[in-house]
């Protein structure tokens, strides 16, 4: 009885519907999966904006703390630009460690505001552990992950996660409104059912 309650459930065309629908929202950011950021460029910019800053207010004498922060990070940012440039990955997770860190220490002390402090810490407790234990950092553009990776990647997503779940919980009230409604055709006909 249950197998035959379980294949008329599931020859219902609404559960396929909202099963390719799932399988759309899971596969999406895959197929439309952008090209991976720029990172060379976005610390290039960086580089050369704090070069501007360092030039505008070296002559300054109560500025001497912000020039050499500008110059230990623009240190850090060279190393990581250079070893980007040669595909050195053990390099550049060293040089990425040394200017996260940089970046908490600064973000600890004030100086500067650049997104959350638990995020900072995070980064760099990861970045800290890849490099002692020797692994290579992931890629993160979406088509050169693995499967496990793609999927965590998707479910630290937000928005993809509410999207899941309204589609979750459509196929589980679909699935119990059908099961209602066969249950309350039973009782009805038992009821009708003359003595």
């Amino acid at each position: 009885m249950l197998k035959f309650e379980l294949l008329k459930i599931y020859r219902e065309k609404t559960i396929y519907i909202l099963s390719a629908l799932l399988a759309l929202v899971i596969f999406t950011p895959f197929l439309l999966g952008h090209s991976q950021f720029d990172y060379i460029q976005y610390y290039e910019s960086n580089f050369k904006e704090n070069n501007k800053t360092i030039e505008n207010i070296k002559n300054d004498p109560t500025a001497t703390e912000t020039v050499s922060d500008l110059k230990e990070v623009n240190g850090y940012l060279g190393e990581l630009i250079a070893s980007i440039k040669n595909e050195n990955s053990k390099k550049m997770l060293d040089s990425e460690l040394k200017y996260e860190h940089k970046n908490l220490e600064d973000m600890e002390a004030g100086k500067l505001n650049a997104g959350s402090l638990i995020d900072q810490k995070t980064k760099v407790a990861v970045l800290h552990y890849l490099t002692t234990h020797g692994i290579e950092k992931i890629s993160e553009n979406s088509k050169d992950l693995g499967s496990v990776n793609y999927l965590s990647l998707l479910i630290s997503m937000p928005q993809f996660v509410l999207v899941l779940l309204i589609l979750i919980s459509f196929h589980i009230a679909y699935i119990l409104t059908l099961i209602i409604e066969k249950i309350t055709l039973l009782f009805t006909i038992i009821l009708l059912k003359p003595i």
